[in-house]
C-alpha cells in the first residue's frame, strides 16, 4: 500500500496543470545528510489535496532511505485557517503535532518529551521544497 504513493503523486501531477500543481501537492522538509555517517536526518511532510479532502504523509529517514509511512487525512478547516494538526506515535507513545502551515513552511511542535529529547527538536521548521528534489544539504 505504501509504495503506491509515488505513483499516485505522478498520476495527480499528470492530470493537473502546472499552475495548479503547487496547490495539489506540497512537500515540506528539514531532511539533511549527516556528513559523518552518510545517513539522512530530519522529517518530510507531504500534503496532497484530492478534491475537498487534504491528506498528508510524514516520512522519517532510516539510514539512506525513508521508512514506510501511511497516508492520513487532515482537517480541511484547519488548513483553511493555516493550521496543521495530526497524531503521530513515537516510542509507543502519542506525539501529537500542532503547527502553522503556509505556502513556504510548516512550523510547529510535537508534544512528546522523549521525541524532543532524542532529536533536540523544540520547534520544527520544515521549508517547502520541490517534489522532485533528490539531493540533500549537509546537516549543520
Amino acid at each position: 500500500m505504501y509504495r503506491f504513493i509515488p505513483v499516485l503523486v505522478l498520476c495527480l501531477l499528470a492530470g493537473v496543470q502546472i499552475a495548479d500543481a503547487a496547490e495539489s501537492l506540497a512537500v515540506y522538509s528539514n531532511v539533511c545528510l549527516n556528513k559523518d555517517s552518510g545517513d539522512l536526518n530530519g522529517i518530510r511532510i507531504i500534503i496532497l489535496r484530492m478534491g475537498d479532502a487534504p491528506y498528508f504523509v510524514m516520512q522519517e529517514p532510516g539510514g539512506i532511505l525513508f521508512e514506510e509511512s501511511e497516508m492520513k487525512k487532515l482537517s480541511p478547516d484547519d488548513l483553511r485557517k493555516g493550521e496543521i494538526n495530526f497524531s503521530f506515535e513515537y516510542a509507543q507513545k502519542p506525539a501529537p503535532f500542532k503547527g502553522r502551515i503556509t505556502k513556504n513552511a510548516i512550523v510547529g511542535t510535537f508534544d512528546n518529551k522523549l521525541l524532543v529529547k532524542d532529536y533536540g527538536w523544540k520547534i520544527i521548521q520544515l521549508h517547502r521544497v520541490s517534489p522532485s528534489k533528490k539531493t540533500y544539504d549537509v546537516c549543520r
